[in-house]
C-alpha cells in the first residue's frame, strides 16, 4: 500500500500466495521477511510494484516475534534469539544466536546495540547485540504479569504483561553506552 496520503491508501500490488499465510512480517530498507511455522521467506521490495520472493530459510518452528533493522533480522523463538544477515536478501545467513534457557521468547524490541526480549511468564531479558555473531545477555527484569510482547520507544520499555496490563519501564540505563553490569534495580516502572 502507498500511504503517502493516509486518507486515501492506494494498493500498489498484491501477491498470490501458494497456500501459506505468514505468522509474522516485518519490513525495512526494501526487504520484507515473513515467517511461517517452519520457514522464513524473504522478499525484495526495492521495486514496490514488483515484489519478488528471493529466498527461504529454516527458522525455529516456535518463533513468536520478529524485528528487522539495518539488514539484520532478529527472530525470538523457543530455543534462541537468532540473528540473520539479510544484506544479500537472496542468501539469508545466520550471524549468531543467544540460546534461551527460560520459557519461550514471545517478543523482541531493538534499541541501539541492545535487544529486549520477553520471556513468557518470567520477565525481560536484555542482550548486547553489538557483535551479532556473539550476542550476550547482560540483564534481566522479573515479570509483573505474563510478559507477552515488548516495545521500545523514547527510552521506555512497554510490556504487554497479561492480566497485569501494560507495564512501562522508564529511565532504562541499559540503553546508555556505559551500561554493562546488568543491574536494573534503578529502573522505575508504572502500571496503568
Amino acid at each position: 500500500l502507498d500511504v503517502s496520503d493516509p486518507s486515501q491508501p492506494l494498493q500498489i500490488r498484491s501477491l498470490v500466495s501458494d497456500g501459506w499465510w505468514p505468522a509474522k512480517m516485518v519490513a525495512a530498507g526494501g526487504v520484507l521477511a515473513a515467517t511461517l511455522p517452519w520457514d522464513c521467506r524473504v522478499f525484495d521490495l526495492s521495486e514496490p510494484s514488483l515484489p519478488v520472493q528471493v529466498a527461504s530459510c529454516n527458522v525455529d518452528p516456535q518463533h513468536l516475534d520478529l524485528a528487522l533493522r539495518d539488514e539484520r533480522l532478529f527472530i525470538a523463538g523457543a530455543d534462541a534469539l537468532s540473528i540473520l544477515d539479510l544484506s544479500d536478501p537472496s542468501a539469508p545467513t545466520l550471524l549468531g544466536a543467544l540460546p534461551n534457557e527460560w520459557p519461550p521468547l514471545t517478543g523482541v524490541a531493538l534499541a541501539g546495540h541492545r535487544a529486549v526480549v520477553a520471556h513468557e511468564g518470567v520477565g525481560l531479558g536484555i542482550a548486547d547485540i553489538a557483535n551479532p555473531a556473539a550476542p550476550v545477555e547482560v540483564g534481566a527484569v522479573p515479570a509483573i504479569g505474563l510478559t507477552h510482547r515488548v516495545a521500545f520507544e523514547n527510552g521506555r520499555i512497554v510490556v504487554a504483561d497479561g492480566a497485569a496490563g501494560l507495564t512501562l519501564y522508564e529511565d532504562c540505563l541499559v540503553f546508555e553506552d556505559g551500561f554493562e553490569s546488568g543491574n536494573v534495580a534503578g529502573w522505575s516502572f508504572a502500571l496503568p
